[in-house]
């Protein structure tokens, strides 16, 4: 389906340190790397969700054992943001006011998944459910800048690698939302890092 893949189009910087790109940073492939003397990706401004009142995000990333303060992966307005609850590394989806989120692991690399369906958002990490809520079915959908590393006004930064991020406009189905999980799990993630033979999850 239809999708915006966002590194290649946040070509704008805030005052403060360019994030880092990092070329094999996460299982060899290319991630950027943000801590707190980074700045944000800052995109043109853009209309993310078309007309739509229905999302799904995808995100690669390895958080620090030391997050930032309510650290941010995205924010897109006043609307949606993607952030922590505090500096537990737990990432909430918060549309018009009302999240749902998923915990992740410190300094492991993970895909977190979060599919808005109408009133009801459910979250995923590297492919299990972890969460549900219900929300309202549609926030303000004005063209605005997307921020990737913080929120809007440039605070609440997040720390850590994130190596891709897929937002669609639409609800995926969980066929399509397992499909894509497949591959972001195959592409980044090595499932034996302590190389003991097992899985390490």
């Amino acid at each position: 389906p239809p999708r915006s893949t966002l590194f290649p189009y946040t070509t704008l910087f805030r005052s403060d340190g360019k994030p880092t790109l990092v070329a094999t940073g996460i299982n060899g492939q290319p991630a950027v790397q943000f801590t707190e003397h980074t700045s944000d990706l800052v995109s043109p401004i853009q209309d993310v969700l078309g007309g739509s009142s229905d999302l799904s995000v995808f995100v690669v990333l390895k958080p620090t054992s030391t997050p930032g303060d309510s650290g941010a992966i995205l924010g897109y307005g006043n609307e949606i943001w993607l952030r922590q609850t505090g500096r537990n590394n737990y990432y909430d989806l918060t549309w018009d006011g009302v999240g749902a989120g998923t915990n992740t692991i410190a300094d492991r690399v993970q895909t977190i998944g979060y599919v808005k369906n109408g009133t009801v958002l459910d979250t995923y990490r590297n492919g299990v459910k972890q969460a549900s809520a219900v929300m309202s079915a549609s926030p303000a959908n004005a063209p605005m800048p997307l921020s990737i590393g913080s929120l809007n006004d440039g605070a609440s930064k997040y720390f850590g690698q994130i190596a891709e991020i897929l937002i669609y406009n639409r609800a995926l189905s969980a066929t399509e939302r397992e499909q894509i999980e497949a591959v972001l799990k195959t592409k980044y993630i090595n499932p034996d890092t302590d190389s003991d033979g097992l899985p390490d999850e």
